[in-house]
């Protein structure tokens, strides 16, 4: 930020070059020319303006250098804050030089008021999904700073990641449980995706990274690697009635909001991804904020519980509850890859053989 008799000496130098006055010195003179640009914001731009004259930079170092001056700046500096305080305790002198000196510290302030409330936020956020444990981040994973965006988008980040995952596990943990007991179905679930054509399995996860994908394309944007459609001209995301408003979630929109697929083309049907029966349209802000934290809540315990499923099948007796009822039945291959060795595709066999080689779970 720009020191005070910098201030005084460049407003002190541009009103002596408009003007002379010689009944106050030159750091009087600077302030009343200060305050005279709160008031009349085009003479910021003004100064600027003179400031690039190389004889006005000379008489502002020179100015700076002087120790008389030095002990002026000082003065008048103490007078304004005394005065500021007087006339409104918000409008302190530090205000009056971040406006003259707005574009990074602005930016600094912002930065770390954002981060101190999107932490503040979080902590408090924690204790009303679980009162008990309240905020618990051994990891400090809140701390760091991903992708180089700051505090606030890192934060951003963990909560919308935690909503997605906690939705699959939920999803993952009712399959598992109506897989595992419907008749037409061989095996257990983790043998009926390794049973599955590769083709089936590629197209599987090729529709998860395509949600995936659109779920952070900001809408009306450009493709991010640039692709174009099939008339040649710029792949744009298409814009749903549903993005007004749309913010990212690591650039200040809500975590875990996944943009609609209405009216743009991409589907069909009348009913979206998201809240397809708009059960949620008719609630309150409260009913709405009861039932996400509802929805964290069941969404960690489903990723728990789906672990101990796959856990309980890969290591039979690890999860003690579900082997003592024999709800999970065994599994023989590897829960972690999405690919058998009989299926036909580059590179699966060797993959295979080496994790049966180098990563034999349970280690011995």
């Amino acid at each position: 930020m720009v020191s005070l008799p910098c201030v005084l000496a460049c407003l002190a130098c541009i009103a002596g070059a408009v003007r002379g006055n010689d009944q106050v010195n030159d750091a009087e003179l600077g302030m009343m020319t200060l305050k005279q640009a709160m008031r009349d914001p085009s003479l910021f731009w003004n100064t600027l303006e003179m400031m690039e004259d190389p004889d006005v930079l000379a008489q502002v170092d020179k100015m700076m250098a002087d120790p008389l001056f030095q002990k002026q700046a000082k003065h008048a500096a103490m007078s304004a804050e005394m005065m500021a305080m007087e006339a409104s305790p918000r409008k302190t002198l530090a205000s009056i030089l971040l406006a003259l000196n707005p574009a990074p510290a602005r930016v600094s302030q912002r930065s770390a008021s954002a981060q101190m409330d999107a932490l503040s936020d979080l902590k408090d956020y924690a204790k009303k999904l679980n009162p008990a444990v309240g905020y618990w981040d051994p990891l400090k994973l809140s701390d760091l700073n991903f992708y180089d965006q700051g505090q606030e988008a890192t934060i951003g980040f963990l909560r919308h990641a935690e909503i997605k995952h906690g939705r699959v596990a939920m999803a993952a943990f009712v399959g598992y449980l109506v897989q595992s007991n419907v008749a037409f179905l061989d095996g257990q679930p983790l043998e009926q995706w390794d049973a599955m054509p590769a083709a089936l399995k590629l197209l599987i996860i090729q529709s998860v990274g395509a949600l995936e994908f659109y779920g952070e394309w900001a809408p009306g944007s450009d493709h991010p690697a640039g692709f174009n459609g099939v008339n040649g001209e710029p792949w744009v995301r298409p814009v749903s009635p549903g993005d007004e408003n749309w913010k990212h979630y690591m650039r200040g929109g809500k975590p875990g909001k996944y943009p609609s697929l209405l009216g743009t083309g991409i589907t069909p049907f009348k009913l979206d991804l998201w809240d397809p029966m708009r059960l949620t349209s008719k609630l309150s802000a409260e009913e709405k904020e009861k039932k996400l934290v509802a929805e964290v809540n069941n969404g960690r315990l489903a990723m728990i519980g789906i672990m101990a499923f796959v856990a309980e099948a890969k290591v039979p007796g690890s999860v003690p509850v579900l082997s003592s009822n024999g709800i999970v039945k065994p599994y023989a291959g590897e829960p972690m890859a999405p690919f058998a060795a009989g299926d036909d595709l580059p590179g699966v066999a060797a993959m295979a053989e080496f994790a049966k080689a180098n990563l034999n779970f349970p280690f011995n």
